[in-house]
């Protein structure tokens, strides 16, 4: 496996790992998730169906297969967070550097998507 690919995957886990925690850190209910998710007005009936879309989406794009789904639910998953930050008057950085990192990490890993977007 050469270097760039190994980069790739490295940098794929990095979104990888922490949204499919987050997703299971919500489908848990976790306290300190309960909390945050009350401070954004979001109801707790749409809690459980949050936690599997980020925790589905991850899966779904640390799979060689199905990655590119997986980087666009992710993409779609983490434009929500962007903009529940973007209206609380939050930063909202953190969430863009992550949508970075899976397109980043999936063009490095792919030979098929670094062709389509002709690299």
């Amino acid at each position: 496996m050469d270097k760039q690919r190994v980069g790739g995957w490295v940098v794929s886990a990095i979104p990888g790992l922490m949204i499919g925690s987050s997703g299971v850190n919500l489908m848990m209910k976790a306290s300190f998730v309960m909390e945050g998710l009350a401070k954004y007005a979001y109801p707790e009936s749409a809690i459980v169906g949050m936690g599997l879309a980020a925790f589905l989406s991850a899966v779904l794009f640390m799979i060689p297969r199905t990655a590119m789904v997986g980087a666009i639910l992710l993409t779609g998953y983490l434009g929500g967070a962007t903009a529940t930050h973007v209206r609380a008057g939050e930063p909202w950085f953190f969430a863009v550097v992550f949508g970075v990192l899976v397109w980043a990490g999936l063009v490095m890993r792919d030979a098929k998507v670094r062709a389509a977007v002709g690299i």
